[in-house]
């Protein structure tokens, strides 16, 4: 109805230079959506000055809420995350909105879980801590089931297996991850050759079971914005100034200020490296531009060493060809002169004996 219309309206953004009564949700959900923003800097400029102009709002338990699950992520604590995200007060909004991190946050567990179970002892070498229930990871991470979970594990080269597992009352058998019979890694599209993300199912069980048959329009109207989402009578009446109940204290908007530093110092920190790094990357390219010249140069060196080697090669034994050659020519003059004198010889011996002949013919 249109009187629906105008109250949903007022209490999503009120009148002209006031403030609606669903400040404190939306100013939540404002950090949420933000939240990836300049490195995280836009959600601590915001807070910042909601501290300080608004401290009531400040105070709310839906910015806390979302200032622990952007504190949560920024931190990569994806125990602490998950936890907020299936606690049954965490809003449906709020729990929508974390949906979109989901991915981000089970990879995060994937690795640090990876590296930190299955240790090995000093005395056997053995690992240790290796066994971990799948049934556990269902509910640590927020799986809808144990076949989402186990898909997951696959996808990150985690190895499950079918175990019989022994309890007080029994034994039966169950999936059990082995992490250190795998190694984490994520795969790739061979043909584009980017990283294959792990996508999560609905989160029925998590996070629509949040509406409780609660209709799309009852949460608009703010029925399953959780506790705190609104500002009371007494906090804002729509039309009216609101005055602060309640100054930050000095504690709080230090702590404020120390966090907005520390972001900062952590941002130029994080933008030296990368240019440190870009630096560094750009000498071993000029190093490597150089080392791959000098190379260059060396092998056209050698070609040519190897070129000049080669035309003396041929010249010597052109020259000792040449040398064969008139030795053979020689040899075979010195042949025919010997024939030839030889033959003289017998012409000049046959003249002897034909004038022997004729002489004791006489």
């Amino acid at each position: 109805s249109p009187s629906d219309k105008t109250s949903l309206a007022a209490r999503a953004i009120g009148k002209p230079n006031q403030h609606g009564t669903a400040e404190p949700e939306m100013s939540g959900l404002y950090i949420l959506l933000t939240i990836d923003n300049d490195g995280g800097m836009e959600v601590l400029k915001y807070v910042a000055h909601l501290s300080r102009a608004r401290p009531w709002i400040y105070k709310s338990r839906p910015v806390q809420l979302a200032l622990s699950i952007y504190k949560a992520k920024k931190e990569q604590n994806y125990a602490k995350f998950f936890q907020i995200l299936r606690d049954s007060s965490t809003p449906y909004l709020f729990g929508c909105i974390m949906f979109k991190h989901v991915a981000q946050m089970r990879k995060v567990a994937f690795q640090v879980m990876w590296r930190a179970y299955g240790g090995k002892a000093k005395d056997s070498n053995e690992p240790i801590y290796d066994h971990y229930p799948l049934r556990n990871l269902v509910r640590l991470l927020c799986f809808e089931d144990a076949e989402e979970a186990l898909a997951a594990c696959k996808h990150f080269g985690i190895k499950v297996r079918e175990t019989k597992v022994r309890y007080s009352t029994g034994s039966k058998v169950e999936p059990i991850i082995f992490w250190k019979q795998g190694a984490f890694r994520e795969p790739t599209d061979e043909d584009k050759g980017t990283t294959i993300v792990l996508r999560p199912w609905k989160m029925v069980r998590t996070i629509e079971s949040k509406l409780d048959g609660a209709t799309r329009l009852a949460v608009c109207r703010g029925e399953k914005s959780g506790e705190g989402s609104f500002m009371s009578d007494g906090q804002s009446q729509l039309g009216v100034t609101v005055p602060p109940p309640a100054a930050l204290t000095n504690h709080d908007a230090q702590q404020l200020e120390a966090m907005v530093r520390a972001e900062k110092q952590r941002k130029d920190a994080d933008e030296s490296q990368k240019a440190e790094k870009q630096r560094r990357e750009e000498e071993a390219a000029r190093e490597q531009e150089r080392a791959l010249e000098m190379e260059r140069k060396r092998q056209e060196q050698l070609r040519r060493e190897q070129e000049a080697k080669e035309r003396e090669r041929r010249k010597i034994q052109a020259e000792r060809e040449e040398a064969a050659k008139r030795k053979a020519e020689e040899a075979e003059r010195a042949r025919q002169e010997r024939i030839a004198e030889m033959k003289r010889q017998e012409e000049a011996k046959r003249r002897a004996e034909e004038a022997r002949k004729r002489e004791e013919a006489a």
